[in-house]
């Protein structure tokens, strides 16, 4: 950690921000989140080629550009006809 308390990243890891200061890259573990999957389950899908993943490090650590995420969570999302959600269709069941 730096004097600031804020976490200082491993040499080589992506830092790149978006124009409105968020950060590009996320890690597996927001990735998940942000799918509503395992993290074990990203890394499965970025091996498949259903998003680009970026890894490094000797450990492999992976990244992933939240904008790619967001795109693949958009488009992977079934609707139904009238528009509803599925998800939230199943939850009123």
């Amino acid at each position: 950690m730096g004097d600031s308390g804020s976490f200082d990243r491993p040499s080589g890891e992506p830092t790149e921000t978006t124009e409105n200061g968020d950060e590009q890259y996320i890690s597996t573990r927001e990735a998940a989140t942000l799918l509503g999957v395992n993290r074990a389950t990203v890394i499965n899908w970025a091996r498949q080629g259903r998003f680009g993943a970026i890894q490094y490090g000797s450990r492999g650590i992976y990244r992933f550009d939240r904008a790619e995420i967001v795109d693949f969570l958009n488009k992977s999302r079934l609707r139904f006809a009238d528009g509803g959600d599925p998800q939230r269709r199943a939850a009123d069941d």
